[in-house]
């Protein structure tokens, strides 16, 4: 078990106990479903490129995908709802919570399946962007396919950023 106490006083009492782990809950949780919603959008997007004429399964229910991996996000974390606790060291109170195997393994596997998945379906959106023709013939066919190709190195830009700025906060986190 690994303790984290936070440097900052806390307040005793059932209300100190319920906003400690209230606090700890959300620092955790609240990444985790950030995480999930870009895992989504990257769904999203493949089927916007892949199946363009056809609407998304999670699109067509999506109060019930939101609301799944809200609750995912929470339950991950509910270890920190059971050992998180207000200390008291002499006159000073602080707010802290003992980490389990469990709940270490969870927060890996949100990062760790989310940036799979996420890595794995914009690759496969740059190689459709990128390899897809523009139908028609002469000047007016290169110059949309001028313009496609164009378009397709933004789009792959942007999904680059966006997988490496997640990248970049999973290893500051």
């Amino acid at each position: 078990a690994l303790p984290i106490f936070m440097g900052y006083y806390w307040f005793g009492g059932i209300l100190g106990l319920i906003t400690c782990k209230s606090y700890f809950l959300l620092q955790f949780a609240t990444p985790a479903f950030s995480v999930w919603l870009l895992t989504l959008i990257a769904v999203e997007r493949l089927f916007a490129v892949t199946r363009p004429l056809q609407c998304s399964p999670l699109s067509q229910h999506l109060k019930k995908t939101i609301s799944v991996i809200g609750i995912w996000s929470l339950a991950s974390f509910t270890d920190i709802i059971v050992h998180g606790k207000v200390t008291n060291d002499e006159e000073r109170y602080y707010c802290g919570v003992t980490f389990s195997g469990t709940t270490l393994v969870f927060c890996a596997t949100n990062i760790f399946f989310s940036h799979i998945i996420i890595s794995a379906f914009y690759a496969i959106v740059c190689y459709k962007l990128c390899s897809r023709k523009v139908p028609g013939e002469g000047n007016s066919q290169n110059q949309r396919q001028a313009e496609a190709i164009k378009t397709a190195r933004k789009v792959t830009l942007m999904m680059i950023v966006i997988v490496e700025l997640f990248r970049s906060e999973e290893h500051t986190s």
